[in-house]
């Protein structure tokens, strides 16, 4: 499977602001969060969580955010057959 596409479009010592697109058939990639962060969904869609619970369907709805603590691990995959773009943003320590 191919990578999601990534791009930081702003970082300092506070936070990193990263734009996620994902095309049909993309994944991140197993990753740990390593500090809390939000999401904001520009394009929502059905993602797929896989994590050490197992796999699920995960929809996201445009402009609906939601926020994580930090230690999360997992992979997230567009299993469906639209793009999918949302801005993660990261709140460092």
């Amino acid at each position: 499977m191919n990578k999601a596409v990534s791009e930081i479009q702003a970082e300092d010592e506070k936070m990193r602001i990263t734009r996620w697109t994902f095309a049909p058939a993309t994944e991140t990639g197993w990753h740990r969060h390593p500090y809390p962060y939000a999401v904001v969904p520009v394009q929502g869609g059905i993602l797929t969580v896989v994590d050490d619970e197992g796999e699920r369907d995960y929809p996201i709805r445009t402009g609906e955010s939601y926020a994580r603590s930090c230690g999360i691990e997992h992979n997230i995959v567009n299993n469906s057959n639209a793009p999918i773009v949302f801005v993660e943003i990261e709140i460092k320590r």
